[in-house]
């Protein structure tokens, strides 16, 4: 293969010059290696006196996103070098966007540095029909799309069926709990060890009770915390006191004591499809209706009562703080030890978690300031993005008061025609190259985050405003670029007037 990677020469003084960007990914057949689609496209290049100046290539990557080391580094290199084309082995190597549009948007980009993407299985289309051109690139980049998304659902439907029948589809066993690997007549093999997979593929991996110290610790949080009333933190503390720990061998909190205590696995009742991620969209939970459940799909570590009573006093316990309960334990945390901090409330016997607060306050932070307290470091940040918040709430009931949206606002929050939103600002930051928003979701619990990216740091001019919906609060948080970033393009406001809930 040395001789495809060498430069093509002739004589022709006219002669263009291009970039080459090959992609391969796990679900493509042999045929799509990087390997074949250089040999095609030096074949291309010498046909049609093209020199290959540089090579771009995404190996294993999925085409389902741009964040690929490869595709970014092209665009980097487009920017700053003269050349004609990009050439490239069919439309699925630039990628399987979801949004045809953003495969669009990634050509148009290389064109306005003056390069022209090349799809070599199309070869040179004529230009003379731009219209026709256009529609088969449409065609070409949708069944790219549908392809990822017919195969999305296969595995889905496969792994929804594999579930239902109590066997794992992936990820790694519980505390307490290890993978079985079963034979094609469902016969124990042995324990999979970390990272490990099955071989083949009628075999099955299903649990099976693991190390007896660890299977005891589960009894036990279980029995002091629906039998004997013992709360979270109590059982945590006891356990590291005795030497005891969790997973990797790190500490017990309040967090590990109470995802144990939501776990169904451990009463042997095998749970899938709690949450939704799909061809790279942001991770969400789905309704209860929406799970797949088999119950006694392994051997159980407790009882099913015990589990029962275990979620009943947890539903219990949601309502156990009230909002002055809350702050009057911040209070109490302060005044002892003259600050506050996550791991202070966290072992706090009287109170919530730090995630509690969080929610109840939509950020520690509200909370803080709720008993005149806020660490100096993060004093001033936090006061400019609520003299921010502030600022930009009045600006928003301003504009959209003006076309007869119904607005209230409470607390850090506006309610618009009765959909409860949060203002979420943020200044241009550099990262790498580029400038980005980072947008905070500080609270989960809204129907749409409105996000408003400043021009500069000086906040004086508002550059672009996004509607986010739940779902994409769901990551937490987003960076976005400030020049340009099609993934969230169709959350940008053209006009905020304009907004639709």
């Amino acid at each position: 293969m040395r001789h495809f990677r060498e430069r093509i020469m002739v004589e022709d003084r006219h002669q263009k010059l291009a970039a080459t960007y090959y992609r391969h990914s796990a679900e493509d057949k042999q045929e799509f290696s990087i390997s074949v689609q250089r040999e095609e496209i030096y074949k291309f290049a010498k046909k049609h006196h093209i020199t290959i100046i540089k090579e771009f290539e995404d190996a294993g990557k999925s085409g389902l996103s741009a964040k690929r080391s490869g595709f970014e580094k092209l665009h980097e290199f487009a920017q700053k070098e003269k050349f004609d084309y990009v050439l490239v082995f069919d439309v699925t190597r630039w990628g399987r966007f979801q949004d045809t549009d953003e495969s669009a948007y990634y050509e148009v980009l290389m064109k306005r540095e003056g390069k022209r993407v090349i799809y070599i299985d199309k070869g040179f289309i004529n230009d003379e029909h731009p219209l026709v051109s256009s529609l088969i690139k449409s065609i070409d980049r949708y069944m790219a799309a549908d392809y990822s998304k017919k195969l999305s659902e296969k595995v889905f439907l496969g792994s929804k069926k594999i579930a239902s029948l109590g066997f794992s589809v992936g990820g790694t066993a519980p505390y307490g709990l290890r993978r079985l690997l079963l034979d094609a007549n469902k016969k124990p093999v042995r324990i999979l060890k970390d990272g490990e997979r099955k071989s083949i593929d009628n075999e099955r991996v299903t649990f099976t009770l693991g190390d007896e110290k660890e299977v005891t610790v589960i009894r036990r949080i279980f029995e002091l915390f629906a039998n004997e009333k013992q709360d979270k933190r109590t059982i945590a503390n006891m356990l590291n006191k005795e030497g005891l720990r969790s997973s990797k061998g790190k500490l017990w909190d309040v967090k590990k004591i109470h995802d144990i205590l939501r776990n169904e696995n451990y009463a042997g009742t095998k749970v899938y499809n709690k949450t939704t991620k799909k061809l790279k969209s942001p991770s969400r939970k789905n309704p209860r209706d929406q799970w797949v459940t088999c119950k006694n799909a392994f051997d159980p570590i407790i009882p099913q009562e015990l589990f029962s009573r275990a979620s009943e006093e947890l539903e219990r316990m949601k309502l156990r703080y009230t909002t002055q309960k809350l702050l009057e334990e911040l209070q109490k945390i302060h005044d002892k030890y003259k600050r506050i901090t996550s791991d202070l409330i966290n072992n706090w016997k009287d109170t919530g978690c730090a995630g509690t607060y969080g929610r109840r306050f939509v950020s520690l932070y509200n909370a803080y300031i709720k008993v005149d307290y806020m660490p100096k470091m993060a004093f001033n940040f936090f006061k400019k993005r609520e003299q921010q918040r502030f600022i930009l709430t009045g600006i928003v009931k301003e504009k959209l008061n003006n076309v007869g949206h119904a607005i209230t606002h409470k607390d850090a929050f506006l309610y618009i025609n009765q959909k409860k939103i949060i203002i979420i600002p943020s200044i241009p930051r550099k990262r790498k190259s580029n400038n980005y928003w980072t947008f905070y979701f500080e609270t989960r619990e809204i129907d749409y985050a409105l996000c408003v990216g400043f021009a500069d740091k000086e906040t004086t001019n508002i550059a672009k405003y996004f509607l986010f919906p739940k779902e994409i609060v769901e990551e937490n948080f987003v960076n976005i670029n400030t020049s340009n970033d099609a993934k969230y393009e169709m959350y940008a406001l053209k006009n905020i007037e304009n907004i639709s809930l």
